[in-house]
């Protein structure tokens, strides 16, 4: 995350008062790609490896040793493979985008997947379904009546809050924005453990931007009724 900030920063500074044009903008996205797929190479490759017998030299990808660098993969086990990490899509069209970015894939001769290919294909898949997530909150976002300018303002808030970086909000980092805003002091722990549980949507037991979007709604408008939004224990059906 530093170091992706560390290049958009630099990259603002390079352009000046000129702005970036679209060149420049490519030149980005690819730098940042490579910085991502490096920091999560030894993740990928730990569970890239789950497809074959342990080897005590497969601990990271550095470690790995001559024979393991023909390991291949199928597609469907690709595919699975994004299940354990959690880039499952929502609706048919992920389903459908997905498919679509693993015909770009370059395949080895046999029809499946390096390493390479494999840490690419989650890289793709990655940033398709972030965008479908995106478009989703700005949805949302609309529906409920939040400008594109407090919805910056929002998301720059939630991951201000988000501590580990994780992309959702604990009950206690969900704490310290009651403390901003001044009224934690005035609410018991089971009110505050109420709120959150009402907010949650999913039960997960944390809260994702999404579920923060009703609660700044109600902020802003304490009409809004939240236990009517915990009532119905999912997504508004505009969002499917």
């Amino acid at each position: 995350k530093a170091m992706v900030g560390g290049l958009i920063r630099g990259a603002a500074e390079d352009c000046g008062s000129e702005g970036m044009d679209f060149r420049g903008f490519l030149k980005l996205i690819h730098a940042v790609r490579v910085v991502c797929k490096r920091e999560s190479q030894d993740e990928l490759w730990g569970v890239f490896r789950k497809c074959f017998p342990p080897s005590p030299a497969s601990s990271s990808r550095s470690g790995q040793d001559s024979k393991e660098e023909d390991l291949e993969i199928t597609v469907a086990q690709a595919c699975r493979l994004l299940c354990d990490i959690g880039l499952l899509p929502r609706t048919q069209q992920e389903q459908d985008s997905i498919k679509r970015l693993l015909d770009k894939i370059d395949l080895t001769a046999s029809g499946q997947l390096d390493f390479e290919s494999f840490q690419t294909f989650v890289q793709r898949v990655s940033e398709k379904l972030r965008a479908g997530q995106r478009w989703r909150e700005n949805q949302l976002g609309r529906n409920l009546g939040f400008s594109p300018l407090q919805m910056a303002e929002l998301r720059a808030c939630f991951f201000g809050l988000d501590s580990n970086g994780d992309g959702q909000l604990s009950p206690d980092e969900f704490k310290v924005k009651l403390k901003i805003i001044g009224v934690a002091g005035s609410m018991s722990p089971e009110e505050i453990a109420d709120l959150f549980i009402g907010l949650d949507l999913d039960s997960n037991g944390k809260l994702s931007f999404t579920e923060y979007l009703h609660f700044a709604k109600h902020l802003e408008d304490p009409k809004y009724d939240l236990r009517a939004v915990a009532s119905e224990r999912h997504v508004p059906t505009f969002l499917a």
